[in-house]
């Protein structure tokens, strides 16, 4: 598997280089070895965040366990921790080419109004 660009965060004495971040209410990086050993790609990655993977394509199981692993930077909690923390909750997907934002609608319901 290829890795593509990676994205650096820090300042110039101290850097992690990650293959991407995004954030709910919460950050979570990605690292390369993370995506290898869960055998998917950062754009098969981030098309399961944006909602766009198939959960009947082969790749959807890797990268569900891959987004339950993470824990996010400042919690140190996971989304299985967390309900909001979960996935269709992402709303801004960071990567060396740029920050993607998400747009997602939540149902709300509501009732006797």
């Amino acid at each position: 598997m290829r890795m593509s660009k990676l994205l650096r965060l820090g300042n110039r004495h101290s850097s992690l280089k990650v293959a991407l971040a995004y954030s709910t209410e919460e950050i979570f990086l990605v690292s390369p070895s993370s995506l290898y050993l869960h055998d998917i790609t950062s754009d098969m990655y981030i098309d399961f965040l944006k909602g766009d993977l198939s959960r009947f394509d082969s790749a959807y199981t890797n990268a569900l366990s891959l987004h339950n692993s993470r824990r996010g930077i400042f919690s140190k909690l996971s989304p299985v921790d967390c309900p909001a923390f979960t996935v269709d909750r992402v709303s801004k997907v960071l990567t060396r080419d740029g920050e993607l934002i998400l747009k997602k609608t939540f149902l709300i319901k509501e009732e006797n109004l």
